[in-house]
């Protein structure tokens, strides 16, 4: 397991906090289909690499839309990072899509995206989900 949910930090605005917990889950899930199965199926892991992309690109469309409207100011720097960690993303994906190389996506789940969205939690997300809540956006949970 990469992230135990427990530890994970929590912003203020509840919608954002159930978005991580859904895409942690599903890092989760690729991560121990990585480092357990002892024959890699290309198809399920390619699959789950789509959904997890998905996803990833709903919770930032979704963060991006509130700001907009809420008129955030840190919206463009927010947006920005979103922008740079899909373009990291999706070039790991298309390198793995060609070599197939298990250890590629290992790292880049275990490096990468972890430090990456640990530190994005506790800073722009805090921010972000602060605002949110001071500007009394309903939460739909």
């Amino acid at each position: 397991m990469l992230f135990k949910l427990e530890n994970v930090s929590q912003v203020a605005f509840e919608d954002m906090n159930q978005v991580h917990r859904e895409e942690l889950i599903m890092v989760n899930d690729i991560y121990h289909y990585l480092t357990t199965s002892a024959v890699h199926d290309h198809q399920i892991i390619e699959k789950m690499l789509q959904e997890f992309a998905f996803h990833l690109r709903d919770h930032f469309l979704f963060e991006e839309d509130m700001m907009r409207e809420t008129n955030c100011p840190i919206y463009s720097c927010h947006e920005s990072e979103h922008i740079r960690v899909q373009k990291i993303m999706f070039q790991i994906f298309k390198e793995y899509a060609v070599s197939k190389n298990i250890n590629l996506l290992k790292f880049y789940f275990e490096f990468e995206f972890k430090s990456w969205i640990e530190n994005h939690i506790l800073t722009m997300d805090t921010v972000t989900g602060a605002f949110l809540k001071d500007k009394g956006i309903i939460s739909d949970s």
